[in-house]
């Protein structure tokens, strides 16, 4: 009877040790492995739940007030659009490698899908950008822009795809620290598959925002004796510098995740505080992204150019004549901004 008691609890205490989430549990083996205390790694599973489901949580807020407030239908909202829902898709590849990392087939898939939904948000930034130039600087109208829209949206997916398989070359993806990524003895995929990339492309970014101002801010030396095409102008620039927020972010979130990447090819001790900065930073890019984007939302509802109540709860019914005017009225506006 005794032994048999000694069996049941030895029992009992290798299933609690198989189902624990504490920091001692197995889901901090991978991570421990790397250099990490198990209260670290433990750290590391916590923030990457808390922060990116919360970015997620905003990025789908965002989502919901483009379509409850109709101003998808603006060109300009679209883009939005497509940055929340590469947000979203950023947000969940973040909550997915805050589960199990010790088997190695689920670790690639999440290291190809951080990879995937970081590259796609990059792109979705870059392409806000490239369409305020297409607008103010090349003067493209809205027509004409729209007729590519789904086009570039489309490649920018592809593009996105096809780099990020481009690692598989050398089956690069796997255990790579705190997280699953691509694995520290592929650094040529890790700098030039990203880091080279994002740089790139906040580069070209940056010089494309000084374009864009240095023109605005000419047209309105232009329009100085019309009073309507200034205050239009002004509007434009106000919108424009707010705008700039989304690559300032993704400047401070880059800074953060080449500093740790860098550390970890020159050393082999791991700073915990400096990739905690950058594993918090990575999973607050939909954060980032709803807060530029409420700072605009709601700059539209104070001025009035979009009601405080959108319009599918106010419960008007209006013939197609007056919604189509209604459209064609809300899209002229939102296209000012």
């Amino acid at each position: 009877m005794t032994n048999m008691l000694t069996e049941v609890s030895a029992v009992a205490h290798m299933s609690t040790e198989a189902w624990s989430v504490t920091p001692s549990g197995p889901n901090t083996s991978t991570c421990s492995s790397e250099g990490f205390s198990d209260d670290e790694c433990f750290n590391f599973k916590v923030a990457k739940a808390v922060v990116a489901g919360t970015s997620l949580i905003l990025s789908v807020a965002m989502f919901a007030l483009i379509l409850v407030y109709r101003v998808w239908k603006s060109l300009a909202m679209r883009q939005v659009l497509f940055l929340c829902i590469a947000g979203i898709i950023d947000s969940t590849a973040w909550l997915v490698s805050a589960s199990r990392e010790d088997e190695e087939i689920l670790c690639i898939f999440e290291g190809w899908y951080i990879h995937f939904a970081i590259l796609l948000l990059m792109v979705a930034v870059f392409l806000i950008i490239i369409n305020m130039f297409m607008i103010t600087v090349m003067k493209r109208n809205f027509v004409q822009t729209q007729k590519q829209e789904i086009l570039y949206h489309f490649m920018a997916v592809i593009v996105c795809l096809s780099v990020s398989l481009l690692p598989f070359i050398d089956n690069a993806f796997g255990h790579a620290g705190a997280w699953c990524w691509i694995r520290k003895d592929q650094p040529s995929w890790r700098f030039g598959g990203l880091y080279t990339l994002q740089w790139i492309f906040l580069a070209v970014m940056i010089v494309l925002y000084v374009v864009i101002m240095w023109t605005l801010k000419k047209r309105v030396r232009e329009f100085a004796g019309n009073r309507e095409g200034n205050a239009n102008l002004e509007i434009l620039i106000k919108e424009t510098k707010v705008l700039m927020g989304y690559p300032i972010a993704y400047v401070i979130i880059a800074i953060f995740a080449t500093a740790n990447r860098i550390q970890n090819q020159v050393s082999e001790t791991p700073v915990y505080g400096l990739t905690m900065l950058h594993l918090v930073s990575e999973c607050l890019r939909g954060t980032f992204n709803a807060i530029v984007f409420g700072v605009t939302f709601g700059r539209k509802i104070y001025k009035g150019h979009l009601p405080k109540t959108p319009p599918c709860l106010t419960g008007r019914k209006k013939n197609a004549r007056g919604r189509e005017m209604e459209n064609v009225e809300q899209e002229r506006k939102a296209n000012q901004l």
